[in-house]
């Protein structure tokens, strides 16, 4: 299963948003974000930047935050966002993607398309997006396979 695939099934369940946070914002302001959205990361932007993503900020560099007592209030966006952003393609294979993920200890992930030389981000997912694809995809074969060995039964007793 590719991730374009998991990404239009997103989007088809009402979740095409792509969040983002402006990196001058405090750590206050994005938890609030994050908390009011229910989402556990937001791309950070940079308006005065090309490309205008420059990071993402999670719940866990949030929690970081907290065990090293920085005042929310004011500690900006930029200082504990991560900058060097793993991103999928959309014709990459979700079991890569996942592995992918492990290996850098990541659970959201940008997805871009590529087009006459530019990358265009067109989606976030999560690692529990993945799972729920791989879980429908596994549950659909083993229906098939239900059905199919249904279909062919013996007569012989």
């Amino acid at each position: 299963m590719k991730i374009k695939m998991v990404l239009s099934e997103k989007i088809n369940r009402g979740h095409s948003e792509i969040y983002s946070i402006n990196m001058d914002k405090t750590l206050q302001d994005a938890s609030q974000e994050m908390s009011s959205k229910k989402i556990g990361g937001m791309l950070v932007i940079d308006p005065n930047s090309d490309p205008e993503y420059v990071g993402i900020i999670t719940e866990r560099d949030i929690m970081r935050c907290c065990s090293e007592k920085l005042d929310f209030s004011v500690c900006k966006v930029s200082k504990v966002m991560s900058k060097n952003l793993v991103v999928a393609k959309m014709d990459d294979e979700v079991p890569y993607v996942m592995s992918v993920m492990a290996q850098k200890h990541i659970r959201h992930i940008p997805v871009i398309e590529e087009k006459d030389g530019k990358s265009c981000i067109k989606g976030f997912l999560s690692i529990r997006d993945l799972l729920y694809a791989v879980i429908v995809e596994k549950d659909i074969r083993i229906q098939h396979l239900n059905d199919y060995a249904n279909t062919y039964k013996s007569e012989v007793y």
